[in-house]
């Protein structure tokens, strides 16, 4: 999803293995090239075809080339599957197989990195935990299926309700997380009060009205991940305290 095609590429980085591999083929079709240039390997064809010109060599020697050019598509068709499946597996590594969003582990790479941008370039970013209210009392009442529905209808709201430049995640069961750059707190919490709008107002077929509790924080300079996840977390705890369908920010 780059420029689309520049970060599909960069998602496909060759193995060390895969890399070694292409460079021993690389170095043996060149040494083979000299060695036929050596040889004169089209001069001795020529010989052994008059030698036997009974064999039709003539003929066969075409042979040859469409071998080479049928081994070639299909090793064009091979390398074609093989990255497909890589394009996958990278995928399912990063992404919530639920909701589609990024997962935990992807999340707290990003986290990290947008921690050390933010260090160098002196810019502020905001978090955002968002976790669903009385989301086991949807579980036990409707079941888990009714329970999965609510979930992914919350995420789509999320992806609709944040910018491109956000990182949204399942953070785990029913809590979503949310990594807002460049964002202060107040544009967070004029951002966070819309989702939860969206939140009462959309449906959920049988499970009825559904809301949910936030809790933001502006990150620190140099704080750790642990650090900024923790803060907002006591918020969105003081939240449930408090009532639920609010948001909280961190003082």
């Amino acid at each position: 999803m780059v420029n689309a095609a520049m970060n599909r590429f960069k998602k496909r980085r060759l193995t060390p293995a895969i890399k070694l591999e292409l460079i021993t083929i690389a170095g043996i079709n060149v040494l083979l090239f000299f060695w036929f240039a050596e040889i004169d390997l089209l001069e001795r064809l020529v010989d052994f075809a008059e030698e036997h010109e009974e064999w039709e060599i003539d003929e066969i020697i075409p042979l040859f080339f469409t071998l080479a050019i049928s081994l070639a598509v299909f090793s064009f068709r091979r390398w074609a599957e093989v990255t497909e499946l890589y394009s996958k597996v990278k995928t399912l590594s990063i992404q919530d197989p639920l909701t589609g969003l990024n997962n935990r582990r992807h999340f707290v790479s990003v986290l990290e990195s947008e921690i050390a941008r933010s260090q160098r370039q002196n810019r502020e970013f905001t978090l955002l935990i968002v976790d669903i209210d009385n989301f086991k009392s949807i579980n036990d009442r409707w079941g888990h299926n009714t329970g999965d529905k609510v979930i992914v209808k919350f995420s789509e709201l999320l992806k609709a309700g944040t910018r491109k430049s956000d990182t949204v995640a399942r953070w785990g069961g029913e809590e979503f997380i949310i990594l807002c750059p460049d964002m202060d707190i107040i544009a967070a919490e004029k951002m966070a009060n819309k989702l939860l709008l969206s939140f009462r107002e959309a449906e959920y077929d049988q499970a009825g009205k559904v809301t949910a509790s936030i809790g933001a924080v502006c990150a620190s300079p140099g704080e750790q991940p642990e650090s900024i996840i923790h803060r907002a977390d006591v918020c969105l705890y003081e939240g449930k305290r408090a009532g639920r369908d609010r948001l909280i920010i961190a003082a």
